[in-house]
């Protein structure tokens, strides 16, 4: 680089530098942007438009809400499920040599780490054993009711019961309280005093 690149630099740096550090240059010409903004435009259009819920029809017929109905436990009892898993695919590594076979049978808690919270599982009779029993991280699953309307009427999060969730931990029965203890799940389904289930 010669001197006189040097000073032209120094010359730049300085002419920058003088102004304001939130002011911009604008070099050429600037026009104004004719299209509205797109977030304008999509909220004027929601604004525009009154939201009826009664176009999904009533809740009660919500196929996302549905989740399968469990028996009422009828006695105390307390197991332990490893939730193994299954390939039902090769799993190739990068050069296209088979990593893990179809078949390939494993313990994905041994790859996790420790699950915090734990899973209450309860019919709507139950909600309100469940809502004291519930820790702060714990989840409250809902068997065969509506978990929306539930957490509207609590205000607090209650989940559905998937019934791929009931399977693989073998939920059998509400009220059910699932940990993870090691590489293992407890389930334990609970005989509730009467009273204490509604």
């Amino acid at each position: 680089m010669t001197g006189r690149h040097i000073g032209v630099a120094v010359l730049c740096l300085a002419l920058l530098s003088a102004g304001k550090a939130d002011e911009r240059m604008i070099i050429g010409q600037v026009y104004p942007i004719s299209e509205p903004d797109a977030l304008a435009e999509i909220e004027q259009r929601v604004a525009d438009h009154t939201f009826d819920p009664g176009v999904f029809g009533p809740e009660e017929s919500w196929s996302a809400l549905r989740s399968p109905v469990l028996p009422v436990a009828e006695a105390h009892d307390r197991r332990s499920v490893v939730p193994l898993f299954t390939l039902s695919f090769d799993i190739p590594d990068g050069n296209g040599n088979i990593l893990y076979p179809k078949g390939y049978t494993f313990n994905p808690l041994d790859y996790l780490p420790r699950l915090q919270q734990r899973l209450i599982i309860v019919n709507e009779m139950q909600l309100g054993w469940a809502l004291a029993e519930a820790g702060a991280y714990d989840m409250i699953l809902l068997s065969g009711g509506n978990a929306l309307a539930a957490s509207r009427d609590h205000k607090t999060h209650i989940y559905k019961l998937e019934d791929r969730v009931r399977t693989r931990l073998e939920v059998r029965a509400v009220p059910s309280i699932v940990w993870q203890e090691d590489a293992h799940f407890i389930v334990e389904e609970i005989l509730l005093e009467e009273g204490l289930d509604g």
